[in-house]
């Protein structure tokens, strides 16, 4: 019974700290970890410990499952390049780094020890996507934060057991590396099918009740059997949810997506406060044992502290090259965009009554090659409308915030680890500080320094985006409604409007918020059809 009143205080504080955070202007996960250190001094709670898996395996694959569901496909594919760089080279340089920092500051502490403190310091936290949104940041900011946040974690606890076990045995360079890109790999795999096999069970399973239960069970059917061949199951619940995300709109019923979105939303906000509020409460403890073991805990604020700045000036010494690539490959891609476009002119100048395009075949022209040349137009004109400038820089790196993985990967150090209670002390302080500073003045960085979205351009897009789909479900010939019913009339309307939303969103023309608010009310109004039939 006392397990449950805890639990139950915790969903009503978790609750109230969600609904009081807006209005006071600080986000909920600085609320809960303030709250958590403030709990933590209550004598039934001092003490407080967690079994670090209960986060790693139990809290974390759903969540980051749900962040995935709601990635845009579209916009995670035009971003990967900088997502891969940002969640997988970054971590490994910021950990190296780290890692020689750490055996300065810290008496006896070998290099591998080191490295695999920085891995549990180096990755960013989600929170600083939530914050972000609020801010309306720029959409491709908020696509590359979000793509980050989902993939550093699991590149650093990968990291952190290659380092653990280097620290150990023999250190092997390409069995490392062969480690490292098996887990990476094998998530992966794992992740695509397990998601793949579940949305078409579901696609089976028409109730929405059903359905959304065995949503529950996907971030779990493919992280489990990846951590059981060594692999990482926070890579696979992600994999999984990407997956669901882009197949939803042609496998599930409006029904279904709508109970997605109602049921998963209050998910992630208890288990999002639950890691955030389980960080705070665990404070008390880690200190007492420093002090003990350390007769202070200077050492662990200086080293804490000293790796907060050191993250940032790393992120700010890899973004600046990573942002004149990007740069220089968008104009490379805007030169070739130009040449084409005045080909194309001058061509309709000599032959006015010929269009280009008459001179291509139709499979070619139907095909994959009509295919790429659209999408190239589209990420092209992407790229140019919402280019990452200087701003944009400041926002990136200011952004990159530590949070509950680095505490909750932190206490998965083995209990031979040296000096372990000051490590897991630093990655708390670390965490802890990183939101409060990074957290408390997001806002405002946001707000002085960050390209706001053209709000024109996206009103201008689902002006035209409606206008196309309700023309699409009006192209039924007069021949063909003669012989339906309103309720068959109804269905093929709105199944023409479903495929030319998937048309759409392959092109990649319109915005991904754009795309996201049609299907929404495309769903609502198939609901509103089925309730008043019924």
């Amino acid at each position: 019974m006392e397990v449950l009143a805890y639990i139950a205080a915790a969903l009503v504080i978790i609750a109230l700290t969600n609904a009081v955070a807006p209005k006071i202007g600080v986000a909920a996960p600085l609320l809960l970890v303030l709250i958590g250190i403030g709990a933590s001094f209550i004598p039934a709670l001092t003490g407080f410990e967690l079994d670090p898996e209960w986060i790693l395996a139990g809290l974390l694959p759903p969540l980051l499952y749900a962040a995935a569901v709601a990635m845009p496909s579209t916009d995670f594919r035009r971003e990967l390049s900088t997502i891969s760089a940002l969640s997988i080279v970054l971590v490994v340089v910021s950990a190296v780094v780290l890692g020689f920092f750490f055996t300065l500051v810290i008496p006896g502490l070998n290099l591998w020890w080191g490295i695999a403190l920085g891995a549990v310091v180096s990755p960013t936290d989600a929170a600083a996507t939530a914050i972000a949104k609020k801010a309306r940041l720029s959409g491709r900011l908020i696509s590359i934060l979000e793509g980050e946040s989902l993939f550093n974690d699991a590149t650093a606890l990968v990291l952190l057991r290659t380092a653990i076990a280097a620290a150990a045995i023999t250190f092997s360079f390409w069995e490392t590396l062969g480690q490292f890109l098996f887990s990476i790999t094998a998530a992966s795999l794992i992740g695509v099918v397990s998601g793949w096999l579940v949305l078409r069970l579901r696609a089976k399973a028409t109730e929405a009740p059903v359905s959304t239960v065995l949503s529950f069970v996907t971030p779990f059917l493919a992280s489990v059997p990846a951590e059981h061949i060594g692999a990482s199951g926070l890579v696979a619940a992600v994999a999984a949810g990407l997956v669901t995300g882009h197949g939803s709109i042609r496998w599930l019923n409006a029904e279904q997506r709508m109970s997605d979105r109602q049921t998963w939303k209050p998910i992630e906000i208890v288990l999002e406060g639950a890691i955030f509020l389980l960080m705070g409460l665990q404070v008390t403890s880690l200190v007492d044992q420093v002090i003990s073991d350390h007769e202070g805990v200077s050492i662990a604020f200086v080293g804490a502290f000293g790796a907060l700045a050191l993250t940032l000036v790393i992120r700010a010494g890899f973004l600046a090259p990573l942002l004149l690539w990007l740069r220089s490959r968008n104009r490379r891609s805007a030169h070739m965009r130009d040449q084409f476009t005045a080909a194309r002119d001058s061509f309709r100048v000599e032959h006015p009554d010929t269009k280009l395009t008459d001179l291509i075949p139709d499979e070619v022209r139907r095909g994959r090659m009509a295919k790429r040349f659209h999408r190239f137009f589209a990420d092209t004109n992407y790229y140019l409308n919402q280019p990452l400038g200087k701003g944009a820089g400041v926002v990136l790196v200011w952004a990159g915030m530590r949070g509950a993985i680095t505490v909750a990967a932190a206490q998965t150090l083995p209990e031979h680890t040296p000096h372990r209670s000051l490590l897991i002390l630093i990655a708390f302080i670390t965490a802890t500080a990183s939101l409060l500073v990074q957290g408390l003045s997001l806002r405002p960085v946001i707000s002085r320094f960050a390209p706001v979205r053209n709000q024109q351009v996206l009103d201008s897009q689902t002006r035209a985006l409606s206008k196309r789909v309700r023309k699409a479900g009006d192209s039924i010939t007069e021949e063909r409604k003669a012989h339906m019913s309103a309720e068959e009339l109804a269905t093929e309307r709105s199944n023409l409007q479903y495929r030319e939303l998937r048309l759409a969103r392959s092109e990649g023309t319109y915005d991904s918020d754009v795309l996201r608010q049609s299907l929404a009310r495309i769903d609502a109004a198939q609901l509103y059809r089925q309730v008043r039939e019924s």
